[in-house]
């Protein structure tokens, strides 16, 4: 058996050989490890009427994007353990608030307005969104460049201390992030390797370009398995907050 000392340097030895692949690379990397996914569905506080506030980039809207997810989840479709989501329902997820019944009115005006100042001198950007891998409990592609999001995400995530910390069971530090669009969800446990099998023979598919020039402060919910939104508050990335 394996001591402990020698578990921490087998895992230290695959962080170090993950951090040398390219940006692309490294969620594939992570993906191929498990033996088992997880059902998404089955997370902490939510329940059937629950809500939660996040940031995200709204992608619905973009036909490359759309066309690129749907032609992925064509070859995915026949795993009746994988929810797909609706191309109108893209999105990638910046950083959650809270449940609602956690930030009050006056936190989330100031969550708002604080960050579009904030984002004042942020300018649009573009992202390219493709090489599709995975998570223990979702199918996605990865967005580049990591760095584009994760200086947005550090806005987000200063702003959220500053109003809302400590009233939100949210961490309020950079915690591992990775930049995702997920087009399927994993509803109950399953074997990884055949879905890891077929995501194999999707990921030469080329990635497509977004412009991003916007992130939405929003209101979601669950329904039908299935992530929709109504948008609280708009934050253009040249500056100022619409909602």
């Amino acid at each position: 058996m394996k001591s402990t000392a020698d578990e921490r340097k087998g895992q230290a030895a695959m962080g170090s050989a993950e951090h040398e692949l390219a940006p692309e690379e490294q969620d594939w990397h992570r993906f191929r490890q498990f033996a088992q996914l997880t059902n998404h569905w089955e997370r902490p506080g939510w329940t059937d009427y629950r809500k939660s506030y996040h940031w995200l980039l709204a992608l619905g809207n973009e036909p490359e994007l759309a066309a690129l997810a749907r032609r992925c989840q064509a070859s995915l479709g026949d795993f009746p353990t994988l929810d797909l989501v609706p191309p109108d329902a893209l999105r990638l997820t910046l950083q959650r608030v809270g449940f609602t019944d956690e930030v009050d009115s006056a936190q989330l005006q100031a969550l708002a307005d604080t960050t579009a100042r904030r984002c004042a001198d942020h300018a649009s950007f573009e992202l390219r969104i493709g090489w599709l891998a995975g998570s223990q409990g979702a199918i996605r592609f990865t967005a580049l460049p990591l760095e584009t999001v994760v200086h947005l995400r550090q806005i987000v995530l200063e702003t959220l201390t500053d109003v809302c910390s400590p009233t939100t069971d949210q961490p309020t530090k950079s915690a591992a992030f990775w930049p995702h669009v997920s087009i399927a969800y994993c509803n109950m446990p399953t074997p990884a390797m055949p879905i890891i099998e077929r995501v194999a023979y999707l990921r030469s598919l080329p990635p497509v370009p977004v412009r991003v020039q916007a992130s939405d402060l929003v209101e979601l919910r669950r329904e039908s398995r299935a992530y929709r939104w109504e948008i609280v508050a708009r934050t253009d990335l040249w500056g100022g907050v619409t909602g």
